[in-house]
């Protein structure tokens, strides 16, 4: 038997039309990517932008709202006063009294629509994921920071990592 022993050389300049070939594809998956990230990026801007303004209109209808309620309160409280003092049958009270609970009702649901779109914007902004513990059993650093640690450490786990035993 025989053996060959020695250094290979191997150049691809037959082949030259398959490198470059190779190199757009890979020129292509990247732009695509790159397209991919853009759009996920506008997106969230959007997502984000629209929670905003859906959280800041909410707040507007219920400080319209309450103040509308206010108003209507003052309303049945001043017919009712005519009711006791006999200047207008309960007809008024009744309506008055009926337009105040709507808008009781009303107020308590854009009170509701504040608390809802307060979710959506902490979605939007990237609020409520958690991270996963990793399966091989890594787990975060203990939040307290370790004895020697200096208190005004923004992040102890980070900048002074605790002794391995």
């Amino acid at each position: 038997m025989a053996a060959f022993g020695g250094p290979a050389f191997q150049w691809n300049i037959l082949n030259y039309g398959r490198i470059e070939n190779s190199v757009k594809v890979e020129e292509s998956r990247f732009l695509q990517l790159f397209h991919r990230y853009q759009e996920a990026v506008l997106k969230a801007n959007r997502e984000a932008e629209d929670a905003i303004i859906s959280h800041l209109k909410a707040q507007e209808r219920a400080k319209y709202l309450s103040e509308s309620v206010t108003a209507a309160k003052r309303t049945v409280e001043i017919t009712y006063d005519q009711y006791r003092q006999g200047a207008v049958d309960f007809t008024p009270v009744f309506i008055f009294e009926a337009a105040l609970t709507s808008q009781q009702d009303q107020l308590a649901q854009a009170q509701a629509d504040i608390a809802l779109t307060l979710v959506d914007l902490y979605r939007s902004l990237g609020g409520g994921w958690e991270s996963q513990q990793d399966p091989e059993g890594y787990a975060a650093p203990p939040a307290a920071a370790p004895a020697t640690q200096r208190p005004d450490s923004p992040r102890p786990e980070i900048l002074q990592p605790a002794a391995s035993p």
